[in-house]
């Protein structure tokens, strides 16, 4: 008995090489998170960390993007 299978592999674009960003620009650093990904909600007494709103975690921002 044999079964066919499909794969998925993760290939790196050649025009962004898996940034994202378009030929001859590069990611932005966020800056809300300052490159972290997180922010710190302060409520009184209390800090709760957060994932970065801006970013959604990455940490940066593409300006002008692959299509």
């Amino acid at each position: 008995m044999t079964k066919e299978i499909r794969i998925p592999t993760l290939e790196e674009c050649d025009v962004c090489h898996g940034s994202g960003a378009k030929a001859g620009t590069q990611p932005q650093t966020c800056p809300t998170c300052h490159g972290s990904g997180q922010v710190q909600m302060r409520q009184g007494f209390f800090a709760v960390q957060q994932t970065c709103p801006h970013c959604q975690g990455r940490g940066t921002l593409i300006q002008r993007s692959v299509p």
